[in-house]
């Protein structure tokens, strides 16, 4: 080897790596590509399922939520916002138009802290929205009541704030002239502006 030879003198040590470290290598990444993809998407816009109860009948369904929170102490590391929009994406079976979207302008009101440094906190909410299924656009109140954790904690399944609990709405169907209910027990997640 001469001194000029700056492919032998600068090769990186992993280039010389075994057989069986490749195959560990390609192995962990085979494995941990897509459960990180699969965490982050659920973590993004977590699950809930629902029960929605119209007038031809009920119809089981399974959503994902998101949402953007606004007000707040920002300032602070770990803060919750004045008002959160919710946005969801649901698809119910059996049902004409499968495809619901519901938006909302919902109010947080935290009751008691279940965690010593403030992380986790019983609360409840309520406000209003619109439901859609491209056909029909509904009016609802909403209710929710469970768990959430605040803004600005830099662990992944708990970034952004997230709400688990169960959700209630009641809506009305202007085009129909009925009520219509929905029952959802799961989570939704909330970014902060």
């Amino acid at each position: 080897m001469n001194w000029y030879d700056t492919v032998a003198v600068t090769r990186p040590k992993f280039a010389r790596a075994t057989l069986g470290e490749r195959l560990a290598l390609a192995g962990f990444t085979a494995l941990a590509l897509p459960v990180g993809i699969v965490v982050g998407g659920l973590t993004l816009a977590p699950p809930s399922l629902s029960i929605l109860q119209e007038q031809d009948g009920s119809h089981l369904g399974l959503s994902l939520g998101t949402g953007w929170g606004f007000g707040g102490d920002s300032t602070q590391m770990v803060y919750y916002p004045d008002v959160r929009v919710q946005v969801d994406v649901g698809y119910y079976l059996e049902r004409d138009r499968r495809i619901i979207a519901h938006a909302a302008v919902l109010k947080d009101l935290r009751l008691a802290s279940l965690h010593s440094r403030d992380f986790f906190w019983f609360a409840m909410a309520g406000g209003v929205g619109v439901a859609s299924d491209l056909h029909r656009y509904q009016p609802y109140a909403e209710g929710w009541i469970g768990v959430l954790n605040p803004m600005g904690i830099r662990y992944a399944p708990l970034f952004p704030m997230h709400n688990f609990g169960m959700r209630a709405r009641v809506g009305y169907d202007v085009t129909r002239e009925g009520v219509w209910y929905e029952l959802s027990v799961g989570a939704t997640s909330t970014f902060g502006f």
